[in-house]
């Protein structure tokens, strides 16, 4: 939390009234102690226990001076995180799987599970999958060097793919806010690839595409875009692992794969499967739609505040 954000924070408190705050994120923990004095009690609205996930991620820097630096701020962010669980009313998650862990870093914290609320943007029919482009999307923003080396290892395995066997059926399209000079790079290296960083809405990139691609290796909680692809009638493709918390099952509301060479296979087989894609795409919209209504997320979370409050 940077001083200028703290200074800002404490003018506001010193101004108004709150009944409780929301803290997103870990970084937020500095502002716990302005909070207290100011005795506005406080909830963690958790995306990733990062106590586990940023420790996990400088593992794998390969630079040694760069995984020292790394592991430094993962010991700093581990020690926030934990400082925040002994000093907030209450903790959200949005995966089970991170409900369960934090059990066991504060047993006895009130804590609930609330899954992403989600209103898709009302839009035209989606076209039929036989009328898209054999086109796999990986939607994403492109900002922090573990989602870069992610990205960089998909694309190696898409070259090596495209190597390989010397002709593949389905194009590889990137799509997101990236580092400066990122795609710049990165479309000189992989010219077979594109790459689009600027679009005014999502559905500039989904509209003709068949596949949408949850491929993370690293980093841990719900992924957002998997939910951008449902609603936009893209089949989806991923990692066990990376569709944690989703509540959508292999094989029937997405295609199950386990590495980036696999993935790469996978893809190319289905890819002009359009009816086998057009039934799962079909069925995890449908999974989806009862599943993330935002008006239910609003209404657990706001009894759930309200419960915390009750403590005073």
């Amino acid at each position: 939390m940077p001083p200028s954000a703290h200074r800002a924070l404490a003018a506001l408190l010193d101004r108004e009234t709150f009944d409780i705050a929301l803290l997103n994120e870990s970084v937020m923990a500095p502002a716990v102690r302005l909070l207290e004095h100011h005795g506005v009690p406080a909830v963690y609205v958790s995306h990733n226990v990062d106590a586990d996930i940023r420790p996990a991620i400088a593992a794998k820097v390969r630079n040694p001076a760069k995984r020292f630096l790394h592991r430094r701020d993962a010991e700093k962010y581990r020690r926030m995180e934990l400082d925040l669980l002994k000093r907030v009313r209450g903790l959200t998650t949005i995966t089970s799987e991170d409900f369960a862990r934090y059990r066991t870093l504060a047993p006895t914290l009130p804590a609930i599970v609330v899954t992403p609320g989600f209103r898709p943007v009302s839009q035209a029919p989606s076209l039929p999958m036989r009328d898209r482009q054999p086109v796999a999307l990986l939607l994403g923003s492109f900002e922090w060097n573990a989602k870069i080396a992610n990205l960089e290892e998909i694309l190696n395995a898409y070259q090596r793919y495209r190597a390989d066997t010397g002709h593949v059926r389905f194009s590889l399209r990137i799509a997101g806010r990236s580092r400066p000079g990122l795609f710049d790079r990165l479309s000189r290296q992989h010219n077979s690839v594109e790459f689009i960083s600027r679009f005014d809405e999502l559905s500039d990139v989904v509209t003709d595409a068949r596949i949408g691609l949850v491929l993370e290796t690293m980093g841990g909680g719900f992924k957002l875009k998997t939910l951008d692809y449902v609603f936009s009638d893209l089949a989806v493709v991923g990692y066990p692992h990376a569709l944690a918390g989703t509540d959508l099952d292999p094989e029937t509301d997405y295609f199950r794969v386990d590495g980036p060479e696999d993935a790469m296979r996978r893809i190319n087989d289905l890819v002009d499967e359009t009816d086998r894609l057009e039934t799962a795409a079909r069925n995890a919209r449908r999974k989806a739609v009862a599943a993330y209504d935002w008006d239910d997320r609003a209404k657990k979370m706001a009894a759930f505040l309200a419960g915390c409050l009750e403590k005073d």
